[in-house]
């Protein structure tokens, strides 16, 4: 069975500027969406209403977001201090948002909307040409009116847990020519539906431009290694219709998983090729087998494993040509 998702956005802003340090805006959004399937058509629409004010380094927003039967307050209060070296950012918010089009509500003709309240701070320390970052979030989800899990679905799905909480620390070098080397590591305390079930991430990466061919070819890399440790057996997520599920299958184990990206970037004139590998460790193994056979497939859903549907290497090729008068 396919579903049709159908989706349409009005927006509209005015900003006016009182004086160098206050800034005042207003707008609204309004919003449609549907879904159909073999057997009927749904669509729903919601509208919201905004004012704001930012005033030196600090900005605060606040409206409603409502529908013909729900009406919700929203508000988000930031406040970011930026220096030569180093700066530091606060950030609160409450966003109603409506629930996928999947968990359909109890009556056939309301909306559901979910709370989404969340914490953040993230701060930053440039020293000579190492930068340090951390980052600390809290996010809180809640249920404001009530929703149930459509039934014609064949499979089990279960609705978002209520909290996301952890952390993120990393580093980023960049004192050798054009090329930037950095590293980040976080955690998420109780790895849920919402993280898929990912419990730790562990990235670095090398990036970098030269110039060759007597300076006619700019040429961008980016080498990068990710690795998703510590992961939830029973949470997965469906990549047809877009939403997590669990599952309970013993012979699904997805433990951790390591992930070798490669791309490369020619550009002369107006003419760029891309090349992109997303799992360079299927393109080597047979080579060098410096991984394990199963272990060289991107087996990242149950979907896909319940089906054999392993990725492979994933490479891409883009050419971008810009014409100008």
């Amino acid at each position: 069975r396919s579903e049709y998702l159908a989706r349409t956005r009005i927006q509209g802003k005015l900003n006016h500027k009182i004086s160098e340090n206050k800034r005042i805006n207003t707008g609204f959004e309004g919003n449609i969406q549907g879904l159909s399937n073999s057997s009927k058509f749904r669509s729903r629409d919601w509208g919201i209403v905004f004012a704001g004010i930012d005033w030196q380094d600090f900005t605060v927003t606040g409206g409603v977001i409502a529908n013909s039967n729900v009406m919700a307050p929203y508000y988000q209060a930031k406040y970011q201090k930026q220096e030569t070296q180093g700066g530091m950012v606060f950030e609160m918010n409450n966003k109603p948002r409506p629930v996928h089009m999947l968990f359909w509500p109890a009556e056939e003709h309301s909306l559901a909307f979910e709370n989404w309240q969340s914490l953040s701070f993230n701060t930053w320390k440039s020293i000579y040409q190492l930068i340090f970052h951390g980052k600390i979030f809290l996010t809180r989800v809640q249920e404001i009116n009530q929703y149930q899990i459509n039934s014609e679905l064949d499979r089990s799905i279960s609705k978002a847990e209520p909290n996301i909480r952890g952390g993120e620390i990393g580093i980023m070098w960049s004192g050798f020519r054009d090329w930037v080397f950095s590293g980040s590591f976080r955690h998420v305390i109780e790895p849920s539906i919402i993280t898929d079930g990912i419990g730790d991430w562990l990235d670095f990466r090398i990036s970098g431009k030269e110039k060759i061919f007597k300076r006619n070819m700019n040429v961008s890399f980016t080498i990068g290694l990710t690795g998703w440790l510590n992961r939830a057996p029973a949470i997965s997520f469906d990549p047809f219709v877009g939403i997590p599920l669990k599952i309970s299958d013993s012979d699904y184990v997805p433990g951790d998983r390591w992930i070798l990206q490669a791309e490369v970037a020619a550009k002369v004139a107006s003419l760029t090729v891309t090349w992109r590998m997303n799992n360079v460790f299927r393109a080597l193994q047979p080579i060098l087998g410096i991984v394990p056979e199963e272990e060289s497939w991107i087996s990242t859903n149950y979907l896909l494993h319940d089906k054999q549907r392993q990725m492979g290497r994933l490479m891409e090729i883009v050419i971008d040509w810009y014409f100008q008068n």
